[in-house]
């Protein structure tokens, strides 16, 4: 007799504590590989873009900036859903139908952007991004067989293929791209990027889920999927829409040369944001899904993940918004100080960024996708406009203040509801990120008296560098006796507890 047969399946507590315990391993693995994975595109990444911007010109930058917008979208409009839908409805194995149709959405709007094309060079007033757009959009059938073939996966807790394939692709194309920018391909380096990234990760991808094509409705209903993916798909529209309306706004209001710098020192300041995103993404809501009936277990892991994202990305954040000018000027040269002003700007929001990306899986996992649709439908008015204004009036620093202003107050709107959908206080939440928070704020103090020093520019940030390391290792050392400190004193008071109750029972 199996085990799951000698202890009742599904009812015996001994096999749901063992079944919690394979689930928490399985989570804490997905976390780990993607972890790792997602920090060393980091360190390649952040090393290929310092060589890159020396090859390149600002104007490369703000060339690609526009183009990606665009086919940003098309990306979220061919998915629409099926990639979370696959996760969420478990139990559906019938894939055949998810890559007919993400497949032939990504084929109709690959016909779309190329048709489109002119329009959005006509709205730019640049005559090159007609044939940018249209080599890209080639990319669009690949992109959406991949989608399906990475949900699978991810449904699957497989995130250490996911991570080793994306890790080796992304490293292989962007040596690939540093190679063309040397020949002087300029722009185009940065396009072969972004194809030869498509072509490697589907068929890679395509070895561990074959894709295959069907119309048969087997399984989870087309109306079901639709009616749970939809606004999940709004929601992710509007996103890329609000998201993306800063390069939209300083690329028509300031040329491509100002949205160069700007996407320059977006990218800076979301690199590792970017990446840390990436992880939770892709694994908190398979995780969260599975643990939608266990709220106390589904809280204890979004508070858990939040606090240490925001323990990793907080102070390094402030580290960088405190060495902007510096690191610019060691790194890729006085044609980019320009960047480092909306540079600091967007470290700050990005801090606030670091612990939102959960917060929609969270009510997603719990079945509120419309929820997530009308705090997105919100941010895509205030957000665009906030940056017209912005730029209006203040330029690069106007845009960055459209950020740190208005972006607080609109993650407000989303948190509430999701502390009140499992019943915990905003108080909570927010104490939850206290210990992030002032690790962040001394390691700035600790940094900033070094800016006074007369010494030269590499030397400063040196200096600097070295001391909120040092601040940030003596903190997290705090925090580890803090937490000793706490759960010794948990487990006292538990056994006096647990000593008290047979003297009182005995006393009656």
């Amino acid at each position: 007799m199996s085990l799951p047969s000698f202890l009742g399946k599904g009812c015996h507590p001994l096999y749901r504590i063992m079944k919690s315990n394979q689930l928490i391993n399985h989570v804490a693995s997905a976390y780990t590989w993607t972890a790792v994975a997602n920090l060393f595109r980091y360190c390649t990444g952040f090393a290929i873009s310092i060589v890159l911007a020396r090859l390149l010109p600002p104007s490369a930058y703000g060339l690609i900036g526009m183009v990606i917008v665009f086919i940003a979208f098309a990306e979220v409009l061919q998915d629409i859903g099926l990639s979370e839908a696959i996760i969420y409805f478990r139990q559906d194995t019938h894939f055949g139908k998810f890559f007919t149709i993400s497949g032939t959405a990504g084929i109709l709007l690959a016909l779309t952007c190329w048709a489109a094309a002119p329009l959005v060079s006509r709205f730019y007033h640049e005559p090159q991004l007609t044939v940018l757009v249209r080599v890209l959009s080639l990319t669009l059938p690949l992109i959406s067989i991949k989608s399906v073939s990475v949900a699978v996966l991810s449904r699957e807790l497989r995130f250490r293929e996911i991570a080793i394939v994306e890790s080796a692709t992304s490293l292989g194309c962007g040596l690939v791209a540093i190679a063309l920018a040397w020949m002087g391909l300029g722009v185009w380096s940065l396009v072969w990027n972004l194809i030869l990234l498509a072509i490697t990760q589907t068929l890679v991808f395509a070895r561990y889920v074959r894709p295959r094509f069907m119309w048969h409705t087997g399984g989870t209903g087309l109306t079901n999927l639709l009616r749970w993916g939809m606004p999940l798909t709004g929601a992710t529209l509007l996103w890329q829409f609000y998201s993306n309306a800063d390069y939209i706004v300083v690329g028509r209001m300031m040329g491509i040369e100002a949205l160069g710098w700007y996407s320059f020192a977006f990218r800076l300041a979301t690199l590792v944001n970017d990446k840390i995103s990436a992880v939770i993404n892709r694994v908190s809501l398979p995780s969260l899904s599975s643990m939608r009936e266990d709220r106390v277990q589904l809280i204890e892991h979004w508070f858990s993940v939040s606090r240490k994202l925001a323990l990793v990305n907080f102070p390094l954040l402030m580290a960088l918004a405190a060495n902007s000018n510096e690191l610019i000027l060691v790194t890729v040269g006085p044609k980019w100080l320009p960047a480092a002003l909306p540079l600091r700007f967007l470290c700050v929001t990005g801090a606030l960024k670091t612990v939102l990306p959960i917060i929609p899986n969270v009510l997603s996992a719990c079945g509120r996708t419309v929820t997530v649709f009308r705090y997105n439908l919100l941010s895509a008015i205030v957000l665009p406009l906030s940056f017209a204004v912005g730029c209006h009036y203040g330029g690069l620093l106007g845009v960055g203040l459209a950020w740190c202003v208005i972006q607080p107050i609109l993650s407000i709107l989303l948190i509430i509801p999701a502390v009140r959908l499992v019943n915990v206080s905003l108080r909570s939440y927010l104490m939850n990120l206290k210990a992030p928070a002032l690790v962040a704020g001394l390691c700035l103090l600790a940094m900033l008296p070094f800016g006074f020093l007369p010494v030269g520019v590499l030397s400063r940030l040196i200096l600097r560098s070295f001391a909120g390391l040092a601040c940030y290792i003596v903190c997290l050392w705090q925090l580890e006796k803090a937490r000793t400190a706490a759960t010794m004193l948990r487990a006292l008071v538990i056994s006096l507890r647990a000593g008290a109750a047979p003297a009182g029972s005995s006393g009656r």
